[in-house]
């Protein structure tokens, strides 16, 4: 008879929420809210995240190249072998063009980047123009901003010493 008693107990009891169920949940939710705050609420923590890891990859991407290529890098040239790739003869760096401030076309051809008959790279880079440029990287020159410009295609370069091509010109 007391079992009957018990059982009716339990199926009449309303499921849900105590208050201190829901005060435990509200604090955990607060306290996850305050911890991951920098990172969605600072825009130039982010920038700057997406920035390392745009380094990161084309990172990989020098590493995959020099995996299928003996352990060489990827050429690195300058001056006019920068400006002006010689396809035909293979004369191709890692990039091509020639990051200035300046009101070059260079600063603003993404084909130099993207295709790989002008810069090595891109097969490994799979043709994401965005991993050449820091989101962080907001400066043009005064022509640049009076032309319109909102932003070059490229924010990182190569030492002059990294990879062959400057060997006969470099230091």
């Amino acid at each position: 008879m007391s079992m009957f008693r018990l059982s009716n107990w339990c199926s009449k009891r309303v499921s849900g929420f105590t208050r201190i169920e829901l005060l435990v949940v509200l604090v955990t939710l607060g306290v996850l809210a305050g911890v991951t705050r920098p990172v969605w609420g600072n825009a130039s923590a982010t920038r700057s995240l997406t920035c390392m890891d745009n380094l990161r990859r084309l990172a990989t991407a020098w590493v995959l190249y020099a995996d299928d290529h003996t352990g060489r890098f990827a050429a690195n040239y300058n001056g006019s072998a920068a400006m002006n790739p010689d396809v035909a003869s293979g004369r191709v760096g890692w990039v091509s063009g020639w990051l200035d401030f300046a009101l070059s076309p260079h600063n603003t051809n993404t084909l130099y980047l993207v295709n790989s008959s002008y810069a090595v790279l891109a097969p490994y880079t799979e043709g994401q123009v965005s991993l050449y440029r820091c989101p962080a990287d907001v400066y043009l020159s005064p022509g640049q901003v009076q032309r319109g410009w909102i932003a070059r295609v490229r924010s990182y370069s190569m030492n002059s010493c990294m990879g062959e091509g400057n060997q006969e010109a470099g230091p």
